[in-house]
């Protein structure tokens, strides 16, 4: 059984919480075996930060390389984590760290050559129906992040683009 130290229980293998309020709760649970004679219990304090939504810094890459190795192939965000960690967004609806989400990309002329948004966040280096060469592009970033921040957050900034 798991308390969720809001006044809320489960008993339930797999399930979802959403507490309503921000805070620091101590959730516990207890598991029973029929053969043991005293229920074990494990209490863990969680904080719970509603205030933000994703916790952390946004940042762009300088290059990415979208030539099919899986290794830097997508501009896109990521987040420095509070502890140090980066941590990568996948090529998904971000709906779930932003409540929106802006990515344009501009050629050396200043073309648009990419319009993401919050459920097509990313661009893999094409250009249409062909690949972008090797070379600077630039990028302009707008998002809010979820759970009642109301900022608005942009950046700005140039990357390479290197296929080899």
């Amino acid at each position: 059984v798991f308390d969720l130290g809001d006044g809320n229980t489960s008993s339930e293998e797999n399930f979802d919480h959403t507490y309503d309020f921000p805070g620091v709760y101590e959730v516990t649970v207890t598991i029973t075996d029929e053969g043991c004679s005293e229920p074990t219990s494990l209490t863990q304090e969680i904080e719970i930060d509603n205030t933000t939504g994703i916790v952390g810094e946004v940042r762009f890459p300088n290059v990415i390389s979208p030539n099919n190795d899986n290794f830097n192939t997508l501009m896109r965000p990521f987040l420095i984590a509070p502890n140090g960690d980066k941590i990568i967004l996948e090529k998904t609806d971000v709906s779930y760290a932003f409540d929106e989400f802006q990515l344009d990309i501009y050629n050396r002329w200043g073309e648009l050559v990419f319009e993401g948004h919050t459920t097509e966040p990313f661009w893999d280096g094409q250009m249409g129906a062909e690949e972008s060469g090797d070379g600077v592009f630039y990028y302009i970033a707008r998002w809010s992040l979820l759970c009642g921040d109301t900022q608005e957050y942009d950046a700005a900034g140039h990357f390479e683009v290197l296929r080899k």
